[in-house]
């Protein structure tokens, strides 16, 4: 409620609920308050319940990318496995599997 009274913009109420990640027990009354006071039903969501609050786009972006880090790293660590089964006493010849495996997988 403090914060609708500061005026402070939804994204910015949402994100600090979001970081608190507690859920918040309204009562019927603490429901119309807010209604009252201009909270919108996101809002009054997403203080119920904190995981209802959508991946800003950074955070989204931010996990796509550490996603494909992830797959990334799966990749290499397959190309190696494979590297030191195909030439397991020639750490040359493991090397250029890696390099032509990895180049073949992107």
């Amino acid at each position: 409620m403090q914060y609708l009274k500061a005026k402070l913009p939804e994204a910015q109420i949402l994100q600090i609920l979001k970081n608190q990640n507690k859920p918040i027990a309204l009562t019927g009354a603490d429901r119309a308050q807010l209604e009252d006071a201009g909270a919108s039903e996101v809002l009054i969501e997403a203080m119920i319940n904190p995981a209802s609050i959508p991946q800003t786009a950074a955070e989204q972006r931010a996990a796509e990318r550490r996603e494909e880090q992830q797959k990334a790293a799966e990749r290499l660590a397959a190309c190696q496995a494979q590297a030191r089964r195909d030439y397991p006493n020639d750490a040359a010849a493991q090397r250029r599997a890696v390099d032509a495996c990895r180049q073949a997988k992107e």
